[in-house]
């Protein structure tokens, strides 16, 4: 909504005030620029730059109250919110077969801030929605929801718990900004919940495949995902004729891909972004992830498939039969003390000088230093510029077997690796990960 209010509103920039999908102590700020973009590295410098000048003890010249009566400050009408409900409206496809296929969703905002918009945009859908009492509204202590990531499945304690009386068709969750959504079903024994890389495939095939059978597909579509996302969204792309982008992690990145396509003049050729980590946007009315609009095409891909007989899992399962069996895995290690971020750097450091040859028995045929802008080539020694902004990032590239990457983040005091492999069946590609898994481990 920030995203859209800069735009719509015109405004210089836009903040929020948020700890995204961890819990109070992780608060923070989320500055956008006036394309509705997160700001991106150099004027963020800028800004950090000027908050470090600001003495935080010295006394306020100006309350809130008092710049509310000067007409300094103003609340956002809710007008404002029915123009966004309704562009987001603008984005589905069929939104008449949710009402069609009586669908039943369950859906909790993990006592954030996305109770009222999505459901909103569910109920305008006519779906038959359930909420979780216990984190209906919104709560900063998180009493029910410790870990208020959708991502993690202790997330969905209290959904499945409603979902046991109701039987919905679909579970969905938000973090507390409500920028990421997760989704899972019901299936024999329990729930399959779907991990943000296999969402962002469903969405991917979902929407070009019905833009095209209604003959809306644009001339030259373009999706766009992080470089840490599946390998399996750019199969899906290419069979459609779509342009697949990748940029480094952080959506602001995919936002402004989305601004170049508008300033050559086409948006339209915008079909998707998405992260592994749970984040989509589809159209170009803002410039950041909203999981709004991301439940109203969930929920309309779930209808849709309801009424030609298939569930959510036969489709996905279909993708992987059809395009390849892609595994992933995401390994954190948090910093407790200054020696063990030490150690994780060094590591970093020690596989840019000197790679290893094989990784869990797999070659490593490739290394991309993005800190350094280039990937080697193994066999000849030859250097590609990866044509990205510079990050301390590396990726190992095993072959046709998969690739890892080690990352740390951004915004915690932990370095990531995530993992991903290919095989013939789901099992092995999974025994796989676990595997590179186990050699990363080793080496820490």
């Amino acid at each position: 909504m920030l995203s859209y209010a800069v735009r719509h509103l015109h405004c210089s920039a836009g903040i929020v005030i948020s700890a995204s999908h961890n819990t109070q102590e992780y608060n923070g700020i989320k500055c956008y620029g006036a394309d509705g973009g997160q700001m991106v590295q150099e004027p963020a410098a800028k800004v950090s730059a000027a908050i470090e000048t600001i003495n935080l003890f010295e006394p306020e010249k100006l309350t809130f109250e008092e710049a509310m009566r000067q007409g300094l400050v103003t609340y956002i009408p809710d007008s404002l919110w029915q123009d966004y409900y309704a562009r987001i409206a603008q984005e589905a496809i069929h939104p008449e077969n949710v009402k069609k296929a009586a669908l039943r969703v369950v859906y909790s905002p993990l006592c954030g801030a996305g109770g009222e918009p999505v459901t909103e945009m569910l109920t305008r859908l006519g779906a038959e929605l359930h909420v979780p009492e216990s984190q209906r509204r919104p709560s900063g202590d998180f009493p029910t929801c410790p870990i208020p990531n959708p991502e993690n499945d202790v997330s969905f304690t209290e959904n499945y718990k409603l979902a046991e009386q109701v039987h919905p068709d679909i579970v969905l969750a938000t973090d507390p900004d409500s920028d990421r959504i997760a989704a899972a079903i019901p299936v024999a024994g329990g729930y399959r919940k779907f991990s943000g890389n296999e969402m962002g495939c469903l969405l991917l095939d979902y929407i070009l495949r019905s833009l095209k059978e209604a003959g809306k597909l644009p001339e030259k579509p373009v999706a766009v995902e992080s470089i840490v996302s599946t390998p399996l969204a750019a199969r899906i792309a290419a069979s459609y004729g779509c342009e697949m982008r990748i940029v480094l992690t952080g959506f602001k990145y995919i936002g402004g891909q989305i601004l170049a396509l508008e300033q050559e003049g086409h948006p339209e050729r915008f079909v998707l972004g998405f992260e592994e980590s749970c984040g989509y946007l589809k159209g170009d009315y803002a410039r950041d992830k909203d999981a709004v609009v991301t439940a109203t095409l969930i929920a309309e891909m779930t209808a849709t498939y309801k009424l030609e007989g298939k569930t959510l899992g036969e489709v996905m399962d279909g993708l992987y039969e059809t395009y390849g069996h892609f595994a992933t895995g995401l390994q954190n290690v948090n910093f407790t003390s200054e020696e063990q971020k030490a150690h994780c750097m060094a590591l970093m450091e020690e596989l840019r000088a000197q790679p290893p040859e094989t990784l869990a028995g797999f070659p490593v045929t490739a290394v991309t230093d993005f800190r350094a802008g280039f990937e080697t080539v193994r066999a000849t020694g030859e250097q590609r510029p990866t044509g990205l902004p510079t990050e301390n990032m590396i990726l190992m590239t095993l072959g046709e077997h998969g690739r890892v990457i080690l990352r740390p983040s951004g915004t915690e005091p932990k370095i990531k690796f995530y993992y991903t492999a290919r095989a013939d069946s789901m099992a092995r590609a999974e025994e796989m990960v676990q595997e590179m898994t186990a050699a990363m481990t080793a080496m820490l």
